[in-house]
């Protein structure tokens, strides 16, 4: 009878020790699985804000004071992509109103040489990693996330 008790217990304490060998490899997916659509998340929004400063930009009646552009709107296209991040960032999971990035991470640029007049439009900026602030850890990783628009000028 104690030969059989005895494998009992070695049965369990060998699920216990792969658990422990399991477990913190899929507690280290889940948190890629979070971190990856978090930045996702990010980038969807700053896709978003910069396009809709490209279009704005891209009409000839703002863009253009008669046949060459016009830089004195290159501020207020940078104000429309900021808010549109701060728009986009209220009405989605988080309902904050503020942007993940400021007005000097906006540049607006007109591509040299272009045959037809172009605008690019685009946001990078530095991302922390989110997962380790909810467990007081110190990770100094950061990542940049690039959004870009190129607009034709009709």
């Amino acid at each position: 009878m104690k030969i059989f008790n005895s494998k009992i217990y070695r049965i369990n304490g060998a699920a216990l020790i792969e658990f422990a060998m399991v477990a913190p490899l899929l507690l280290l997916l889940c948190f890629g699985i979070v971190e990856f659509s978090l930045a996702f998340y990010k980038l969807n929004i700053a896709t978003k804000a910069v396009h809709i400063g490209a279009r704005y930009f891209s009409d000839p009646l703002v863009s253009k004071t008669g046949s060459n552009f016009s830089s004195a709107k290159i501020p207020e296209v940078q104000n429309i992509v900021v808010n549109a991040s701060k728009t986009a960032r209220k009405s989605g999971f988080d309902s904050i109103e503020e942007a993940f990035f400021d007005l000097s991470d906006v540049t607006v640029e007109i591509p040299p040489n272009s045959p037809i007049d172009h605008i690019r439009v685009s946001v990078s900026y530095e991302q922390s990693l989110e997962i380790p602030r909810f467990f007081d850890l110190a990770i100094p990783y950061t990542y940049t996330l690039t959004a870009s628009s190129l607009l034709r000028v009709q």
